[in-house]
């Protein structure tokens, strides 16, 4: 079986630029997975002002009730999970 036919997955990454003029941008290339990759989509939309900031550069305060719980995965800008008990 050769890669194109094989286990696929889609994968993504974000690229905040500031429009309101014409210019060639480079996109980052994703995981090539055996070699192998292929575009199947790009696109680009406005988005509202202040989007592109990350959460934890806003210094959010994050708290529970549950004892131990590490919420840094919240706020690290991955798209990651807090495991909760």
């Amino acid at each position: 079986m050769t890669p194109e036919l094989s286990m696929q997955d889609i994968v993504w990454h974000h690229l905040h630029v500031d429009g309101g003029e014409e210019d060639s941008i480079q996109l980052p290339q994703p995981a090539i997975n055996l070699g192998y990759y292929r575009d199947i989509a790009v696109l680009a939309y406005p988005t509202l002002p202040g989007e592109s900031q990350s959460v934890a550069s806003l210094n959010p305060k994050v708290s529970s009730n549950m004892d131990g719980l590490d919420w840094s995965a919240a706020l690290d800008g991955d798209p990651t999970y807090v495991d909760l008990p």
